[in-house]
């Protein structure tokens, strides 16, 4: 039987560790900051043989100024001595929902969304017209973003698993197996997993 059934969305799964894994989470459009901690894991992986993993956990875009440049980067090549593993945010998620359904999806850019859509060149819109016209807001954003970011963000996977260790956004659902774990949890969940206590069988 497969460790994943039917998932939404792509997850990964390793029988091995690396000698060192490096995760990073809400970069939010803080390319500088990216940059800056990327430069600290990099020195400090620098006495670490073996194979590095480098894991961002989604929340690329929304509310930083530089949300197009972050998703080009973790586009980009990882650096030397490293793997790079990029997975989906709940940002991810909406934006996309956002340009597949607007009208339905408009909490997008109430979160952050109006910053994305900026750095990637839409003008400034004083008087909220988004507002009421959704549809034609997203026809107006969806040339100017790259077709290679969209497909990136299509296809970036949920979860990260391997021994002892699970990469996620946001959480699991508590006594959920992890076939049985929902993409929605997997991206959103908030208090049922940050209040719950002990461990969750993840089989």
């Amino acid at each position: 039987m497969p460790l994943f059934a039917k998932p939404q969305r792509p997850r990964l799964s390793f029988d091995s560790r690396p000698a060192a894994i490096y995760a990073i989470g809400d970069v939010h459009g803080c390319l500088d900051q990216l940059g800056a901690l990327g430069a600290q894991i990099v020195a400090d992986a620098a006495g670490i043989d073996g194979e590095k993993w480098l894991v961002t956990l989604g929340g690329y875009v929304d509310r930083g100024p530089q949300p197009a440049a972050v998703i080009a980067r973790v586009m980009g090549p990882a650096p030397p001595g490293f793997r790079r593993f990029a997975l989906i945010g709940n940002h991810e998620q909406l934006l996309l929902d956002f340009l597949a359904n607007p009208p339905a999806h408009l909490e997008w850019l109430e979160w952050g969304g109006l910053y994305t859509a900026a750095a990637y060149g839409m003008p400034d819109d004083p008087g909220q017209g988004w507002r009421r016209r959704p549809q034609a807001f997203a026809e107006a954003l969806r040339p100017r973003i790259p077709a290679r970011h969209l497909e990136l963000l299509a296809g970036l996977p949920t979860v990260l698993a391997l021994p002892k260790f699970l990469f996620v956004h946001a959480g699991i659902r508590p006594g959920v197996p992890l076939a049985a774990q929902e993409d929605e949890d997997l991206i959103w969940i908030r208090a049922p997993f940050l209040n719950a206590t002990g461990s969750s069988e993840l089989t």
